[in-house]
Order: structure tokens, then sequence, then C-alpha cells
């Protein structure tokens, strides 16, 4: 999304500062508004917006113009007119313009933090030298094999797997995905311990183990020893130790400690450099000499003292 500072197209200027007058909006939606949607609206609140969503690849052939209006329910819905000003027509078009309310929703929800997301009306307003030729059905676009799945996949109920509810004993049978919802579930938890997390963990972990597949047994346990509180991950190393060791041996299960080490030291380097440089900042200093002092990244450490001043 841009805020509409930029140098206007004539395009620009004749559609923007043409519906600036009120009357002529209203005569402009009343006219190619649906009889649903108008039903919807309020007319008399009808208020031009100044922002636009055109990326720079569309900016000379392409302008669009916002109004916010309310709802009879007294609800903020958006009237969105794209003007298309290329005389080739792109076969693109409905997908472009699903993008652009898609981003007029977002914008609206950061900015006003409502429950609901607001209606999106679009329009659009096509100048090209002959019939415009493609369909204006987003599902159109996608190959007729996949049409209907794709249908119900973006505009039906999303499939969610929630864990807080989920039964993984239903897939104890299966390591890899059992040793993944396991380790999601439980190993940030803090109601319970390193040894009910391993005994969560234990039979897939074993599985995995006695097939060998130390890769994605090696992934697990470096997440829930990055998840687990600092004062639990000795206990947590001990249970794996002992339920794992007798499978894959000590030399195998040393090396992951060793790593695991490695990479706490370098972890604890690091955030004591972010402290040593949010002091450093607090006391003055300037960003510069801070990078250099403590090797950070420049944007980095302007976004340490945007936080401070917070």
């Amino acid at each position: 999304m841009n805020k509409s500072k930029k140098i206007l197209t004539p395009h620009d200027m004749l559609f923007k500062k043409s519906l600036e007058t009120s009357e002529a909006a209203e005569h402009f939606v009343k006219r190619y508004m649906s009889a649903e949607i108008l039903q919807l609206i309020e007319l008399n609140t009808l208020e031009l917006q100044h922002i636009t969503f055109i990326e720079d690849d569309f900016k000379s052939s392409a302008s669009d113009v916002v109004f916010r209006v309310d709802t009879v329910k007294e609800e903020k819905a958006y009237l969105y007119f794209l003007i298309e000003h290329q005389r080739k027509a792109e076969r693109f078009m409905s997908f472009r313009l699903l993008k652009y309310s898609v981003r007029l929703m977002d914008l609206h929800q950061k900015k006003y933090k409502t429950k609901y997301l607001p209606l999106v009306a679009p329009f659009v307003i096509y100048n090209g030298e002959s019939r415009f030729p493609y369909s204006m059905d987003v599902f159109d676009l996608f190959n007729e094999s996949v049409r209907e799945e794709a249908k119900k996949t973006l505009f039906t109920p999303y499939p969610l797997l929630d864990l807080s509810q989920y039964d993984i004993a239903e897939v104890n049978d299966d390591p890899w995905i059992s040793s993944l919802l396991n380790a999601l579930k439980y190993a940030a938890s803090k109601k319970i311990s390193p040894k009910a997390l391993v005994e969560h963990l234990n039979v897939s972990l074993v599985n995995l183990a006695t097939g060998g597949q130390l890769l994605y047994i090696e992934g697990i346990i470096r997440y829930i020893n990055e998840v687990q509180p600092l004062e639990a991950r000795d206990e947590l190393w001990e249970e794996l130790q002992e339920r794992l060791q007798p499978i894959l041996g000590g030399k195998y299960m040393l090396s992951i400690a060793d790593s695991l080490r490695q990479e706490g030291m370098q972890q604890g380097i690091q955030q004591g450099m972010q402290q040593a440089a949010r002091n450093f900042l607090a006391n003055g200093l300037d960003i510069d000499l801070v990078a250099k002092s403590t090797g950070l990244d420049i944007a980095f450490l302007q976004k340490l003292k945007e936080e401070a001043q917070h």
C-alpha cells in the first residue's frame, strides 16, 4: 500500500479530482455499484481515501480510487474502483483486484483494530481499445481440473489442527508425526516436567532411533532444548540420554551434547552483545560507534534504539 504522495498521472488527476466532489462521487457510485451494495451503505457518508494499492509496474497504466463509507449497521465498508488505461487487456485482472481488496482489509484492520474485516466492494473500469476478453471470476484463472477445489480451499473454512484439543495418541503408530506434534504441544509448556516431556516423546523417538533417523531426531532434540527453560535443560538431557543412548550409542549423544553446548555459548555471547548495545545507546552513544564496537548491524541497532524510546 502506498500513500498517494506520488506525482499524479493524468488518469489519476482526472478520476481522483473529479471524485473528490461528493455529488459526482455519489452519482458514480449509484450508477455502477450493485443494488445489493447500495442497500447496505449510507451514500451520504462517502469519504475519499488518499491511498493507492497500485504496484509500481502498473502505475503508468492504472489508477485506483477508494471510498470509505458507513453501512446501515454503522460499520465501515470500502468501495474500491480500479481504472485500467492500458490498451492491452490483462488476463490476471481479477487476481490483482483480489490482492488489492485484501490489502485494503488488512490496512483497515491494522489501523482500527476491528473485530471484523470490512466489506470491500470492488469495481473495474477498463479503457482498452477493444472488448475485454477475459473472465472477471478469479476462479477461472485456475485450471479446470482443480477449479472446484480452489473454490473450496480459498473461500470455505480452512482446515485446522488444534493441538490443545487433539489427542496425539491417535498418531502413535506414526513416529514422524507423533514426535513432531508432541514436541510442539509439550516442549514449551511450563506445566510439564522434562521427565514427562520425554515420556510423551519416548516411543516415537525410540522408533525413529531404531530406524536410524538421526537427523530427524536431532531436529526434535534441538527444538525442545531451545524452548525449555535454562534451569530444566540438564534434567531434560539426562532423560533423553537414558532413553536414546542404549540405541544410538554414547558417541552420537555426546556429539549432539557438544553441538548444543556450542550453540548455547554463541547464543549467550550474542545476547550479551545486544545488552551491551542497549546500554551504549541508552547512554547516547552514536549508532555507528556502537556498530563498530559490537559488530551488530546498524539496522538492528536502530530497531533497538526505537524499542528503547517507546
